[in-house]
Order: C-alpha cells, then sequence, then structure tokens
C-alpha cells in the first residue's frame, strides 16, 4: 500500500491467517506482505528503479537447510517449565511443532523462490539460524551479526553501487509489486 490511511497499512501488514484477522479494504482481503513475498525485491525495485537492491534475508541459504534448528520450548513463559513440556509431548503440542516447522519450510523456500525471480542486486544474510520464533534475542546481537555481514561483503556492495551497474538498471523493466496477485485476484 503506498496511498491511504497508515493505521490500515498497520493493520494489512500485522495479518497473519490464523492469528490476526485480514484487513478488508473494498473488494481486498489484505494480510502481512511476507505471505506472499517474504523478501521484497520487487517493491523495492518499483519504489526506487534507479537504485541497487540489496536484500537482507533473515533464512539461510538452501545449502543451510539440513542443520536448521527446530521449535524449542520457550522457557520464559509464565508457566512452570514441566507443564510447557508436557504440554508440548501431548498431540496438542506436537502439531503445534510440525505447524510451525512446516511454516518455515515452506517461508524459507518461498523466499529462495521470490529472489531467484526477483533477481536483487546483493543478498545479504546474517547468521541467525540459531533464535528461534520464541528464543528471547538479544538486540545488540543480532546488530553485530547484521554489520559483520556487511562488513565482510563491503567490497561486493561497493562494486554494485558502481556506475556501470547503475546504468544497466535503467534498462531493467521494473513491475508494480503484487501484479501475480492482483492477477490471480481478478481471474477469480
Amino acid at each position: 500500500m503506498n496511498t491511504g490511511k497508515v493505521i490500515d497499512a498497520v493493520q494489512a501488514t500485522s495479518a497473519m491467517p490464523g492469528i490476526f484477522p485480514a484487513k478488508i479494504i473494498g473488494n481486498l482481503c489484505l494480510v502481512d506482505g511476507g505471505i506472499f513475498d517474504p523478501v521484497p525485491v520487487a517493491v523495492a525495485k518499483w519504489m526506487a528503479p534507479n537504485l541497487p537492491v540489496i536484500a537482507v534475508c533473515l533464512s539461510p541459504a538452501q545449502e543451510n537447510w539440513d542443520d536448521l534448528p527446530h521449535l524449542q520450548v520457550p522457557r520464559n513463559m509464565p508457566v512452570p517449565p514441566s507443564v510447557v513440556d508436557t504440554v508440548f509431548q501431548l498431540r496438542l503440542g506436537q502439531a503445534l511443532r510440525i505447524f510451525i516447522d512446516s511454516m518455515d519450510i515452506m517461508t524459507n523456500m518461498l523466499a529462495e523462490l521470490r529472489l531467484n525471480i526477483d533477481k536483487p542486486d546483493f543478498i545479504l544474510r546474517p547468521s541467525i539460524k540459531e533464535f528461534a520464533i520464541f528464543n528471547d534475542a538479544q538486540t545488540s546481537e543480532l546488530v553485530k551479526r547484521g554489520e559483520n555481514v556487511v562488513k565482510s561483503n563491503i567490497d561486493s556492495l561497493t562494486k554494485i553501487f558502481s556506475m556501470r551497474q547503475s546504468v544497466s538498471r535503467w534498462f531493467k523493466p521494473s513491475k508494480l509489486p503484487g501484479h501475480l496477485l492482483s492477477e490471480i485476484v481478478t481471474k477469480n
């Protein structure tokens, strides 16, 4: 969304199927953009077609998927750990664990697909695999890892701002983001 009320955009981007309700605006049913496009390269290209797009992807590269962490039982809940462990051993707990692992796999695959289709100028992947969805994350540690991945790629990042790369971007067409989704919605 690039026009309209900010509150509508915030409600739409907060909408997660099965968790928070979708935002209905006119004939559109809107949910978080990450459902369709976890790394919004096409949006960035559309908004600034003459600038390089540096995608920051928080999922690991496909060759590192074998050692992804599974859902860990949260330890910071206001319930005794033994109760939480028992719940996660029940069928419902196991189903939740499988559901979350499945969503992780799907999100990783979708991110890779979108990166292959939309082709950012460069991809940065900070190493954050040990930070699972329910883990307490130290903000300073995450920022440090982001800084480290930028520093280790600074030469490549500098090259994408060269005149040659800038000129080549002038000749690449940028599509309005959501064109595929719009086509699907109008066909139905």
